[in-house]
């Protein structure tokens, strides 16, 4: 076992977190000379921050010394551990006494380099660059090793069956990993039922050199070592294999060709899925077929609908000779080189034993509450490792289908009200489990060198031919095509109310995840009336649509704090405003099922926003954009606008502000003016 203390400087700790901002990517050559200034766009190498003032000097700390043990350094983990570090309470709030419990320590702290980085998923927020800025180690004491056992009466963990760590806390997020198959010699007899989960007693001992399962960083640069090794030995037969149905797998293949394996020298198979009616990985029809073409192209070789049976291992020198896979009404015998194994993921079989011995309730997965309570008051857990107990019939609510992130830093708020006192504890809500809203996001490099990225609603998946026949669905708007002949592949599904619920985007070029994954769940007409503007043809390629220089403001990390603002402004009452318009829209709905106001009920909803909520909507849009006019220098602010003209005062666009109504210099930009007129007009007619 290995323990790393955290923090290089003690007195790291005694200072305040500062946490990382997600920033903008500027498309220089759209905005030419509005471009920000260097030192917004400069990168800098990644770097924590903290600070410290006179004033919180003066503040006393509570040191919180509970012993707080994290097992697993998944994304649930590590927004668990964000959130309960950085947040409002860390000026007066220091925890110190918190370790975290993972085989290869924290994400990003390895050197691995940028090929096998491609190897892993990028699901949002969470990279090598912003963990580097986090710096856990500051906070977090990290020991290498994995759980092997859990003692609740003694509370305690044994770690690589060693040595114990003693917890008053316990919080699991092992999640589910690529493991090893279930497989005997192939003299042996066959024992291998393909679908099934992989039992313990399953597990033979032998571990063959040359078959790969990556689950972390450090997993995929030490396959891409024993890769070179034992591919530089091959016989002439031999190949290098990749099973599975995954978004791994596909990368897998697009890593291999980059590290020089040439495509007739790689063998993809793909099973077939356990859903019913089985689902492809990309749930999309063009991607499917584009992906499959660059593999063709490549000359990869392709099995589809085969499942792994067993192999033929050499125990002198441990590594396997072949593999055999089925289908329905074949079998297939391939000389393995390598193998990168893809199979169902399943959770380890060092925590399932862990979780046998402190005698928690196990079924397919670890039982949970509502609460993340696992049957133990001093033991929690989430993300893909649990299950909602069956009294709460909530098996579509299981935390695999949401968003990891979103969940690790509810638990982390959750707790965090047992040991903030400024907090009031919320009651415990024992029948109801919490609802997620966060998009599930998944980006990633396919065969042929293609960006893909998807976002989409959490919950269980629908066939996309079987969702689109639905009346709820909604209309869809591509741009481009997946052959990238002229535009390359951008799918928008907007919802009936008009909002984004699903982004495809499959291109050559590099994608700006960060950027595109803001505009989830934003409306339409909040993104320069979109729709009305993509049916007129404006619109060609969603890509540059979204590079414009009026988009910025809505990629802002901040803009949902204006969002906000608004909503409290049209929900607040007063003397002037004793009926709240948004009340009354809603009442209106409400009796008239949900469907559209009639003309005369529009216009006295638009005479009462503009004469009650207009300006301050108009103003607190202005203070967003002064606040942040550094990052938002495409905006004509008035202050930007007097120093354009204040040496041409015979512009006929200069006007002189008048007292108190600042709101109205507020000049608008717009990349297609010259059909703003139009939109405009088609705008007002639809809304009547």
């Amino acid at each position: 076992m290995d323990i790393r203390v955290g923090g290089l400087v003690t007195a790291l700790g005694s200072l305040i977190p500062v946490l990382p901002r997600r920033q903008i990517k500027y498309d220089t050559d759209s905005l030419g000379s509005n471009t920000p200034c260097s030192t917004v766009l400069r990168k800098d190498e990644p770097f924590a921050l903290y600070c410290m003032s006179p004033r919180y000097c003066s503040l006393s700390k509570i040191s919180v010394n509970t012993r707080i043990v994290v097992v697993g350094a998944s994304s649930t983990a590590l927004s668990f551990l964000e959130t309960l570090l950085f947040n409002s309470s860390s000026t007066y709030l220091s925890f110190n006494n918190i370790t975290l419990v993972a085989r290869h320590g924290i994400p990003g702290d390895s050197d691995a380099t940028k090929i096998s980085n491609k190897l892993i998923i990028y699901e949002g927020h969470y990279n090598s660059q912003y963990l580097s800025m986090l710096n856990l180690r500051t906070w977090v004491n990290l020991i290498y090793g994995i759980m092997t056992a859990i003692n609740r009466e003694g509370k305690y963990i044994v770690i690589n069956d060693e040595a114990i760590l003693h917890y008053d806390y316990l919080m699991l997020f092992c999640g589910e990993q690529f493991e090893m198959p279930p497989t005997v010699s192939s003299s042996e007899p066959k024992e291998c039922i393909h679908g099934r989960r992989a039992s313990v007693d399953d597990i033979t001992s032998d571990v063959p050199q040359n078959v790969f399962c990556v689950n972390t960083e450090i997993d995929a640069s030490n396959a891409l070592i024993d890769l070179k090794r034992f591919y530089r030995k091959r016989t002439s037969t031999e190949k290098v294999v990749v099973y599975g149905k995954c978004l791994e797998a596909y990368c897998c293949v697009e890593v291999l060709q980059k590290f020089g394996i040439p495509g007739h020298k790689i063998c993809f198979v793909e099973p077939l899925g356990h859903d019913f009616p089985d689902i492809s990985i990309f749930n999309n029809n063009e991607v499917d077929e584009a992906v499959m073409e660059s593999l063709k192209k490549n000359m990869v070789e392709i099995y589809s609908g085969y499942f792994f049976i067993d192999w033929k291992f050499n125990r002198n020198e441990h590594k396997i000779t072949s593999a055999r896979f089925e289908s329905k009404t074949k079998s297939i015998n391939i000389d393995v080189a390598c193998m990168f194994y893809y199979g169902n993921k399943n959770i380890s079989k060092h925590i399932f034993l862990a979780l046998e011995k402190g005698q928690l309730v196990f079924d397919g997965r670890l039982v949970i509450d509502a609460n993340f309570n696992a049957g133990d008051k001093y033991i929690y857990a989430a993300g893909p490792l649990t299950k909602y107990a069956r009294r709460y019939y909530a098996g579509r609510y299981s935390h695999c289908y949401y968003n990891s992130i979103e969940i690790g830093a509810k638990l982390g708020k959750q707790m965090l009200q047992m040991w903030d006192p400024t907090v009031e504890a919320s009651a415990a809500n024992e029948e109801i489990p919490p609802l997620f809203e966060k998009p599930i996001i998944k980006s990633c490099i396919l065969p042929g060198n293609m960006h893909y990225l998807k976002i989409h609603k959490p919950g269980i998946v629908v066939p996309l031919e079987a969702a689109m026949y639905q009346d709820d669905y909604g209309v869809a708007l591509v741009t481009g095509d997946c052959k990238c002949i002229k535009y390359d592949y951008f799918r928008i599904h907007l919802n009936p109310s008009e909002r984004i619920e699903t982004i495809t985007c499959y291109t050559k070029n590099e994608i700006d995840v960060d950027n595109i994954s803001t505009l989830y769940g934003v409306h339409q007409q909040m993104l320069n009336n979109m729709v009305l503007r993509f049916k007129h043809g404006y619109i060609n390629d969603f890509y540059s649509y979204f590079r414009e220089p009026w988009c910025y403001a809505i990629i802002h990390d901040h803009f949902k704090d204006l969002v906000l603002k608004n909503n409290k402004i049209l929900s607040a009452e007063s003397e002037t405003k004793p009926a709240v318009l948004l009340d009354v829209i809603t009442k209106h709905l409400k009796l008239s099922n949900w469907k559209n106001v009639n003309h005369t009920e529009l216009e006295e909803y638009k005479n009462c926003y503009k004469t009650q909520y207009e300006k301050m909507i108009k103003d607190a849009l202005l203070e967003f954009l002064v606040d942040n006019s550094y990052h938002l220098s495409m905006y004509a602010i008035p202050e930007r606008v007097k120093i354009l003209l204040q040496d041409n005062k015979s512009s006929p666009l200069f006007m002189e502000p008048e007292p108190g109504n600042s709101s109205e210099s507020l000049c608008s930009s717009d990349s297609n003016n010259s059909s703003s007129s139009t939109i405009k007009d088609e705008v007002d007619n639809e809304n009547n």
